[in-house]
Formats: C-alpha cells, structure tokens, sequence
C-alpha cells in the first residue's frame, strides 16, 4: 500500500490510548503489524514509562517539557523515541474504514 501511493504509514493510537487500553495491548498490535506504532499518552509520564518497559519505542507525550526531555533520554537509552506532537498529516480511520480509501481521499484533498 504504501508503494502504491508513494507514501510512508505510521499508526498513530488514539488520543491517551495507553491510559485505556494498556501498552501490552498496543504492543501486542504492533507486533501483529510488523511496524512501530506511536503510542499516545497524552500528559502522562508514568504511561510513557510503562510503554517502554513493555517494549514500545515510539511514544507521544504532551506534559511538562522538563519532564519530556527526562524521558527522551530514558527512551533513547532502549532506541526509543518520545515525540511532542505529531507534525505528519493524519487520517483518521474507524474500525470499519478503508485505508486504501481513506489515503486516496486524503491525497485527493491536499493542496
């Protein structure tokens, strides 16, 4: 798909995911996938140091940035990485969309 469209894919959770759904479960995901998925804890360190400990290395952290650069370095340590904010386009899928769709759409509207 990717090829296709000449475009490179990162899954991004929803919004404070790990708060709800666990980081076992988003790791779990990702290696049904085969490919990173950013991991949103929105403001919460403790969930960004939960995600690393189960094995994630793409985390989105949106607190404090004195604590953000304290837990780039923990992430760097194990290869990681924590982002501030996603500066790629987004296309938002259901559980029911079509990527496929969804990517032609996108491409389609942008400028």
């Amino acid at each position: 798909m990717e090829a296709a469209f000449g475009l490179t894919i990162l899954p991004v959770s929803a919004p404070g995911a790990v708060a709800y759904a666990g980081p076992s479960f988003l790791f779990a995901l990702e290696q049904l996938q085969g490919r990173p998925i950013l991991v949103d804890c929105g403001d919460r360190a403790g969930d960004v140091m939960a995600s690393l400990r189960t094995g994630l290395r793409q985390v989105l952290f949106t607190g404090r940035p004195d604590v953000a650069e304290r837990l780039a370095a923990m992430a760097a340590q194990l290869g990681g990485q924590v982002h501030r904010r996603v500066d790629l386009p987004l296309v938002h899928l259901g559980a029911q969309d079509d990527l496929r769709l969804a990517c032609r759409r996108h491409l389609h509207a942008a400028p």
